[in-house]
């Protein structure tokens, strides 16, 4: 963004520029454009933002597309001799990997500019510069307060230009991989604001005692709605719960949590070799999903209780990411076609109950010297929906699905119906399919809701191939 010039009697020169520049505090930026010197303002958060997106989306795609590019955020780049009396800095450009000089580049590939209402005029001068640079061959300019991104492409007969408007468009750029929504380069600003990973914080407390915080409006009201739905199944159920024991009125509450122990992974690792532990945990968690389900009516929840499962994310969220963590296009396809199978799906309203929406090993607490399940907590992704959904991480990728069978032969009979396997995969499948598309950003050997990328694609691939896709 600009701000005041700094003006000579005649047009500055970049070594008269850059010798000025070095006199001046490191804290000022200066850009020369047109021979004036131009001091910018501070660029805003939004601003800052936007380029950091651009400039992670870029480096994700360079890394596979175009591994001997790399792209910076403010890097000097040199424009003469063809273009005298411009020293500009793009917000983001994309250069050599092995470049000579750690301040300036004298070849760019890509140059992107985050245009604000007060630096319009000057952004576009430098983007009619930025043309005459011949590595160049994309010029992009992103309106910070508003969807809009502009490409500029060189092509054989001049340049070709686009204009992205919507949030959900699709800005490609085929020379350095990048495919992404437009609404990714704005993520985290006012007109895309990042979803907090944590609307609620907990405190232990002492005797088995746990307090939780809204962190914002969105906490506060899933807070209520959990709370509504565990004092239903204090009513109605026989199986432990955690238990309201105080509600303040200004949205924290404290909770009697279910006693045991919750260790997933250990626990998994017993009963993928014993088959009798994992028909107990089954039938534990069958006995628990039949009460559930027929105890809480559709009036009980009626006008409060969401009635869609907060998990997988949208099918359009999950494709728009996955060719930037895998680059395995035989199995994106195969994830694609699951996806098109879950939005096929009609559901009965029969079907639909109160469902905990993420029950599995994390979820349960049980005895730490005879591993029976002693209850189920964790009831903030509660929703009026369909059955299924409580069935899908009790595939375990086990042959045989012992826990899972074990549970259905439990559950089917105390509610006289049969779930559909086939249904119950495929939810597996495409939750599984939303857990690697949230790994965006994650290294692969970091651990990512307790597994690596490799962990991740190998439970993808299992899902899909048992479901009916």
């Amino acid at each position: 963004m600009a701000s005041a010039p700094f003006r000579n009697l005649s047009p500055l020169s970049v070594e008269l520029f850059r010798s000025f520049v070095e006199g001046r505090p490191d804290e000022e930026h200066w850009e020369l454009i047109d021979g004036v010197a131009m001091m910018m303002t501070p660029p805003t958060r939004a601003h800052q933002r936007i380029a950091s997106n651009l400039e992670r989306l870029l480096n994700d795609a360079l890394e596979s597309h175009a591994p001997a590019f790399v792209a910076y955020q403010r890097l000097g780049i040199n424009l003469g001799p063809q273009v005298p009396n411009y020293d500009p800095e793009p917000d983001v450009s994309v250069v050599d990997v092995e470049g000579q000089d750690e301040r300036y580049s004298d070849r760019f590939y890509l140059a992107a500019e985050i245009v604000s209402s007060s630096d319009r005029r000057y952004v576009e001068s430098k983007r009619e510069i930025y043309k005459l640079h011949d590595a160049c061959t994309c010029i992009m300019t992103v309106q910070q307060d508003r969807f809009e991104v502009r490409i500029d492409l060189r092509t054989d007969t001049g340049w070709s230009e686009q204009v992205l408007k919507q949030a959900d468009d699709v800005l490609a750029v085929a020379a350095f991989g990048l495919r992404c929504r437009v609404a990714d380069l704005y993520r985290g600003t006012p007109l895309s604001p990042r979803r907090p990973r944590q609307d609620r914080w907990a405190v232990w407390l002492p005797g088995e005692r746990i307090a939780w915080f809204p962190a914002n409006a969105r906490g506060s009201a899933g807070l209520a709605i959990e709370r509504r739905v565990l004092r239903l199944l204090a009513e109605r159920c026989t199986f432990a719960a955690p238990r309201i024991l105080f509600e303040s009125s200004t949205g924290f509450d404290i909770r009697a949590m279910v006693p045991g122990r919750c260790d997933p992974w250990p626990l998994y690792e017993q009963i993928k070799t014993d088959p009798p532990l994992a028909r107990q945990i089954g039938q534990s968690i069958g006995a628990i999903l039949a009460e559930q389900h027929t105890r809480v009516t559709k009036a009980d929840v009626a006008g409060w209780m969401p009635e869609q499962v907060c998990w997988p994310e949208p099918s359009d969220w999950i494709r728009s990411r996955l060719a930037r963590i895998i680059d395995d296009m035989a199995l994106i396809g195969s994830i694609g076609r699951a996806l098109d199978a879950y939005e096929r799906l009609s559901i009965d309203p029969a079907d639909c109950v109160l469902v905990h929406g993420d029950v599995g090993l994390h979820n349960l607490a049980v005895d730490p010297a005879t591993n029976h399940v002693r209850g189920i907590f964790d009831y903030d992704s509660a929703a009026w929906a369909d059955r299924h959904h409580d069935a899908r991480y009790l595939v375990l990728t086990i042959p045989g699905e012992p826990v899972l069978e074990a549970a259905l032969a439990v559950y089917e009979p105390a509610v006289g119906c049969r779930l559909d396997r086939d249904r119950i995969q495929l939810y597996n499948a495409v939750c599984a399919a939303s857990f690697l598309a949230s790994r965006l950003g994650v290294p692969a050997e970091q651990k990512w809701c307790g597994r690596t990328l490799a962990e991740d694609v190998r439970w993808v691939r299992y899902a899909l191939d048992c479901a009916p896709i």
